[in-house]
């Protein structure tokens, strides 16, 4: 970090930061300032910060210090620097990543931290059969494996913003690497049925706060669309490796499924060393302070503001009909893509007599055909749909409607799966598309707690949607598991569902907002425009 690099922010003074000048220049401070002056005397006001790019190497704080009043804006910062925010020192860094090694780094970490995620995700489906032998149970029990999840889901989307405001972001990845390695360590013990239950409530914990955390913290970099796309392919090539990597531990360990539990308790740990040291200024602090970081008229003093943080708590969330709209049908939505990860695989042995190694290897074609959607749709929408997530999200929603229909209607297996790794393909950027759309039309305070709600939720699908396929196709009343026959069809009724609900959100709410949310942006656009400078 260059010497002097410094803010010092004081937010008793909401003066706007003026960067219509294209040369950075700073006010000297020594004289001080009045609490109580006008805002109009020029003499008591506090000084600010003028210029097109905040330089770290213009700073010098042996002579002057700078106040940021209104607010810093992320995008004009090209390295690290620091503010001095409720008696603490705030490390800010650039938000995009060819200015910074250091978030460079943080993106890396963050796409090994879904790779395993999508390997832990993976593991229950190609460990069901194992499970099944190993414990005499069927799919209906089995299944509470991915109810717990839920729980564990749950119980993310309850704490999230807790565990951000009162151990940052570092803290919350952390937290559930550290649930991680609890989880699956138990697991690679061969515990009673009933305690493997229960324990995966810490891999549903995990997997929703890391969701929650990346999808949320990468949404506010530069090239999110992009950056996100790739996060989410980091998880789906965790997906794919899982069936074909698990299929070769489990042929040659000699039974003995508890040993890629190994594998996963090795990675995490792993993680949690690297993600302790490379997000070290990711702290409590921080966020409070991005918190409250916000343009111009949506600016209060912060104690106020912490006061209205503290009143949108998980009730306050829960009446908010704006996540309702996105969570509903992500929760639908990814509950069916890990359903089909996960089931896919019995489906085609169980139903259409396909071997053990055929299966295994369409099951990543899935996956790896999701993983391709992601990066390749994401880049598509980063660059030409920007700022129109909501709209594709419509047309995604209706592209895996119809493509899971043909799935389920087509009796040819070899369509049938053509179709399935199509399907795969639109859902890929879902999730990523989700969460930066929930941003543009969430009001700022409710970015991490909403965006971590509707995170949770999808990822909630994950456990539910799989444990209902499960439950579903023992009631059907067949043995040796026929009524996964029943799979497809419960897929298309769920994607369907989501459709249905988002058009409803986009037809009714979306366009009929979008006229006035568009003039409230002029206004505010002419509002950081027209001020009074010194």
């Amino acid at each position: 970090m260059s010497e002097g690099s410094e803010y010092n922010v004081n937010l008793k003074h909401p003066k706007p930061i003026n960067y219509s000048v294209s040369k950075l220049s700073i006010i000297n401070s020594s004289q001080g300032y009045d609490d109580d002056s006008s805002e109009n005397n020029n003499e008591h006001s506090p000084p600010y910060v003028t210029g097109s790019r905040v330089n770290a190497n213009s700073f010098n704080t042996t002579s002057r210090q700078v106040y940021a009043d209104r607010f810093v804006d992320l995008n004009l910062v090209d390295r690290q620097i620091k503010v001095h925010f409720l008696d603490n020192e705030v490390i800010l860094d650039s938000i995009n990543y060819k200015h910074s090694f250091l978030l460079k780094c943080q993106i890396g970490l963050s796409f090994c931290c879904l790779l395993n995620v999508g390997m832990a995700d993976q593991t229950t489906g190609i460990l069901l059969p194992s499970l099944m032998d190993y414990y005499h149970v069927d799919n209906s029990i089995v299944s509470y494996i991915f109810l717990v999840q839920f729980l564990g889901f749950l119980l993310a989307a309850t704490t999230n913003d807790f565990l951000h405001k009162t151990f940052g972001v570092r803290g919350t990845i952390l937290s559930a690497q550290l649930a991680c390695i609890i989880c699956f360590g138990v697991c690679s013990l061969k515990p009673p049925f009933a305690f493997l239950i229960i324990i995966y409530l810490l891999n549903g914990f995990s997997t929703g706060c890391q969701n929650s955390t990346f999808n949320s913290w990468a949404g506010k970099l530069n090239y999110n669309n992009q950056i996100l796309g790739l996060l989410h392919a980091a998880y789906g090539i965790g997906s794919i490796l899982t069936p074909v990597f698990g299929a070769f531990v489990l042929k040659h360990s000699n039974g003995n499924w508890n040993e890629w539990y190994f594998i996963l308790v090795l990675n995490a740990s792993l993680l949690f060393i690297s993600c302790y040291f490379g997000f070290k200024n990711e702290n409590n602090i921080k966020h409070l302070f991005l918190l409250q970081n916000k343009p111009n008229r949506q600016r209060q003093p912060f104690k106020e503001s912490q006061t209205n943080y503290e009143k949108f708590t998980f009730f306050k969330i829960l009446q908010n009909k704006t996540i309702w709209f996105f969570s509903i049908p992500l929760f639908l939505i990814i509950g069916n893509e890990v359903s089909m990860g996960n089931w896919l695989y019995n489906y085609l042995m169980v139903i259409h007599n396909i071997s053990t190694t055929a299966s295994s290897f369409i099951t990543s074609s899935f996956w790896l055909c999701l993983t391709v959607g992601r990066v390749v749709l994401g880049f598509i929408i980063g660059h030409f749909f920007e700022k129109k997530e909501i709209k594709v999200l419509y047309y995604l929603c209706i592209s895996i409607s119809l493509f899971t229909f043909l799935f389920a209607i087509i009796p040819i297996v070899t369509i049938k799966c053509m179709n399935a790794f199509v399907v795969g393909f639109f859902v890929g950027p879902v999730f990523a598309t989700t969460a930066i759309a929930a941003m543009q039309v969430l009001p700022l305070e409710l970015h991490i707690s909403g965006v971590t709600f509707i995170t949770s939720m999808g990822g909630s699908g994950s456990g539910v949607v799989p444990y209902l396929v499960g439950l579903l196709s023992s009631l059907n009343g067949e043995e040796d598991a026929k009524g996964l026959k029943l799979f497809p069809w419960i897929s298309f009724v769920n994607f369907a569902l989501a459709t249905c609900i988002f058009t409803y959100f986009y037809q009714h709410y979306y366009h009929r907002d979008k006229h006035t949310t568009d003039r409230d942006n002029e206004l505010e656009m002419d509002d950081d425009i027209n001020y009074e400078t010194l």
